[in-house]
């Protein structure tokens, strides 16, 4: 763009970063986009002894979202979104197939996922 004088002198173009990249195999997609292996997640992230009964899973559902965050037990580490959608609502069959998901694919939530 400097080469065709489409930019003014001192205008400053920078790239996109892409630190996404190294937790895109993480992710699954099955109409909501989650984490599906959360063991592994926790080991990129830093977080090497990982034991369930230290976090909380928080749902938090509005009528435009629905979102699922890990807490931990203190304040050691941040929260661990796992399933943020724009695409699903606060209703019983979305809620349902979120957990179901979670379920199926992230064992250690058995715990918290008794119904």
């Amino acid at each position: 763009m400097h080469e065709k004088n489409l930019l003014e002198k001192g205008a400053m173009v920078s790239n996109f970063r892409s630190r996404e990249s190294a937790f895109l195999q993480y992710f699954r997609s099955d109409g909501f986009v989650y984490y599906h292996n959360v063991h592994s997640l926790m080991e990129e992230l830093g977080i090497l002894a990982f034991h369930a009964n230290e976090w909380q899973l928080f749902n938090d559902s509005s009528k435009r979202s629905l979102k699922c965050v890990l807490f931990y037990n203190g304040n050691l580490f941040g929260a661990v979104p796992l399933g943020p959608s724009n695409g699903l609502r606060e209703e019983y069959e979305d809620i349902k197939r979120v957990i179901d998901l979670f379920r199926g694919d992230c064992g250690f939530m058995k715990k918290y996922l008794k119904f």
